[in-house]
């Protein structure tokens, strides 16, 4: 079995709230505030990718190690507002 690309699934599960907005089904605020979460990782994580494929081509440079190591502390503390969010969900 092949792995489906990750958008399929953002999208998906975007376009599946966006019809849930549209019937005025009750959406948890925090199911939406996870989507957010996980579009921003996503969209991280292809800066991060583009990033390190700049650096290989370019050589190693201080400001292509700075850019990466930024956008990987963004991607962790997204990381940790998921986790905290679905640690706030479970315990209700």
């Amino acid at each position: 079995m092949t792995e489906a690309d990750p958008a399929i699934y953002i999208s998906g599960a975007r376009a599946l709230l966006n019809q849930l907005k549209v019937q005025k089904a009750d959406v948890p605020d925090e199911v939406l505030r996870v989507q957010e979460l996980v579009e921003c990782l996503d969209n991280n994580a292809q800066k991060i990718a583009a990033a390190l494929a700049a650096n290989r081509r370019r050589g190693d440079s201080v400001t292509g190690a700075d850019t990466t190591a930024q956008l990987l502390k963004e991607q962790k503390e997204f990381i940790s507002k998921v986790g905290g969010i679905c640690l706030r969900v479970t315990l209700l």
